[in-house]
């Protein structure tokens, strides 16, 4: 979609409660109203991963972000989903009610106690 044309990419699996765009651009994060979370490329032609929240739809998350270009955070009040690469999840649980805040090369979590940065591990 931009300011003159809007293009139906025939997605199937939808209606979608969130989308998402990686920080180079070359990523879509697509949730469900069925909690499904699907990873694809921005010109959406390949479905990288898939995940499933496991809540049927019924509690689904808060917020849906990108941590750099590698992974998908998902925010329930309490609870925090990174999803990596070919579909790994990390699960972190938290006593207060999260928000998030992407940068370009990581995910801020805070809570009413404390503030966390996570981000890829820098290579050599």
């Amino acid at each position: 979609m931009d300011a003159t044309e809007v293009l139906d990419q025939m997605l199937q699996n939808g209606p979608f409660v969130h989308i998402s765009v990686s920080p180079n651009g070359k990523y879509v994060t697509l949730c469900s109203v069925e909690g499904k979370v699907w990873v694809i490329r921005s010109d959406f032609q390949e479905k990288l991963s898939e995940y499933d929240t496991g809540t049927g739809g019924e509690e689904l998350p808060r917020a849906v972000e990108w941590c750099g270009n590698d992974s998908v955070v998902l925010a329930w009040d309490e609870e925090v989903h990174m999803i990596g690469p070919r579909g790994s999840v990390l699960k972190h649980y938290y006593d207060n009610f999260v928000h998030l805040v992407p940068e370009i090369d990581g995910i801020r979590i805070i809570t009413t106690e404390k503030c966390e940065f996570l981000q890829k591990v820098p290579g050599n």
